[in-house]
């Protein structure tokens, strides 16, 4: 939907529309973060808008300045029209989505191995030198743009025989849910140890199981921010 309308207390209540761009399409899922918006539909297309500075809208159209990076209406996302995508979820600034064939599909930022891929991350920083006294530089919390961003949406790494059912994107961390009741988990704290003040500290790439519910079927998956 789109939005129109006054802030609350100026005398006119906010009107929802149907977003135009969709049509009469059928939608199966939709997934929101608070920057940007994701919807499936029952044909298998994928349509976002929001703000794509970081290309988590879409990867082909991001632009270097920021008000040229905002797609107000619904887009089509062209790069997977040859995929049948089932379900959408958005991360702080990444999208997930998972196709017929129970592929994971992630583009936008992967500063902390958010998006799965095995070679998304960029290299940690080198161990000190023996005697210097230095300690190791912390990862930064914005990397160069080409860390940042992924060109084109690619394909997470599951690992042999794994298939997902449902994903869910958190601020920096994607949670899958497989088909055979399993939850692999990427990005920053997806591993459960512990966050900071400073940001997301910890890197997690590709998916991992998470050794708390290791054995423990589950039926959904869902993720808050943090």
């Amino acid at each position: 939907a789109e939005g129109e309308g006054e802030r609350e207390g100026e005398g006119e209540s906010a009107k929802l529309n149907p977003a135009s761009r969709l049509g009469r399409r059928s939608i199966l899922s939709i997934g929101a973060s608070s920057t940007h918006t994701a919807v499936s539909t029952i044909s298998g297309e994928v349509f976002a808008c929001g703000d794509n500075s970081e290309g988590a809208v879409d990867p082909f159209r991001c632009g270097d300045e920021p008000f040229k990076s905002i797609l107000s209406r619904p887009a089509r996302l062209e790069c997977l029209e040859t995929t049948r995508v089932i379900f959408v979820s958005c991360g702080l600034d990444h999208t997930a989505a998972v196709s017929a064939g129970g592929a994971v599909l992630t583009w936008g930022n992967n500063a902390y191995g958010q998006l799965g891929h095995r070679d998304g991350l960029p290299p940690p920083p080198p161990p000190p030198s023996a005697g210097d006294g230095k300690k190791e530089a912390p990862l930064p919390l914005s990397p160069p743009v080409g860390m940042r961003r992924r060109r084109r949406p690619a394909a997470m790494a599951l690992g042999p025989g794994q298939c997902a059912s449902s994903i869910a994107c958190g601020g920096y961390f994607t949670l899958v849910l497989t088909d055979r009741m399993r939850i692999l988990a990427c990005g920053s704290d997806a591993g459960g140890g512990g966050n900071s003040e400073d940001g997301p500290p910890a890197r997690l790439s590709p998916p991992s199981s998470l050794p708390a519910l290791e054995g423990v079927p589950a039926m959904a998956v869902a993720a808050g921010l943090r």
